[in-house]
């Protein structure tokens, strides 16, 4: 297995069954912002809103037409033949195929995931044990908590300026460690001490000069 993360925004997926499994992976995906052809014989008002709203396309029947233009499928309608077929039918154009409950019809897992915002940590089983993986995940959840996810957008503010600041690479490498490794910054923000946490890391990310409007939150 190759892990991987993918960029759908704006990509073409197709979801075959939209049923407790399927909506699971609806919701990453419209998340993702791909745009999501649901081929759901029986859509309910959820559904049929999303619809309405241009979230995304809705079939009653699944044609193997449908797949031109998609760039992964998921097989997670209630029919494992319909299921087989589909998987099949994409492969053959190209597509990369996740099939529920069966991993050796698919391209690709879907881990378990721990995130908030750009912060993820992900835990496969290789489609073995997708129990495992989420206990493994709940595990994670309870270390890894919000502070990450306010790392991560820090970092997003602060890289770009510190790239800019014209420093060697091996300063640079310094400031870049020195902030992300303190663990005084680290329990203010957790905290939620942003004004503590704001002055410590002018001094942290010397001889950057760090913009004066620079807030931290969320």
């Amino acid at each position: 297995m190759f892990p991987i993360t993918l960029r759908l925004e704006g990509r073409k997926a197709l979801l075959l069954g939209a049923g407790k499994v399927g909506r699971r992976k609806l919701d990453k995906l419209l998340r993702a912002g791909a745009r999501v052809l649901v081929v759901e014989p029986e859509p309910d008002g959820h559904l049929r809103d999303l619809a309405a709203r241009g979230l995304i396309e809705l079939a009653a029947a699944f044609d193997e037409g449908q797949l031109e233009g998609h760039s992964l499928v998921f097989a997670a309608s209630s029919d494992p033949e319909l299921n087989r077929l589909a998987a099949h039918a994409a492969k053959a154009r190209g597509a990369w195929v996740n099939v529920a409950d069966a991993p050796e019809l698919s391209d690709f897992m879907l881990p378990a995931v721990v995130e908030d915002g750009e912060f993820q940590l992900s835990v496969s089983t290789g489609g073995a044990s997708p129990a495992l993986a989420a206990s493994v995940a709940a595990d994670l959840r309870e270390r890894f908590g919000p502070l990450y996810g306010r790392l991560t957008r820090l970092s997003a503010r602060l890289r770009p300026v510190i790239l800019a600041a014209g420093l060697a690479p091996g300063e640079r490498e310094a400031v870049f460690k020195r902030i992300i490794l303190s663990a005084e910054l680290k329990k203010l923000l957790a905290e939620g001490d942003m004004g503590a946490a704001l002055s410590l890391l002018r001094e942290l990310a010397q001889p950057v000069q760090l913009p004066a409007d620079l807030t931290i939150d969320d």
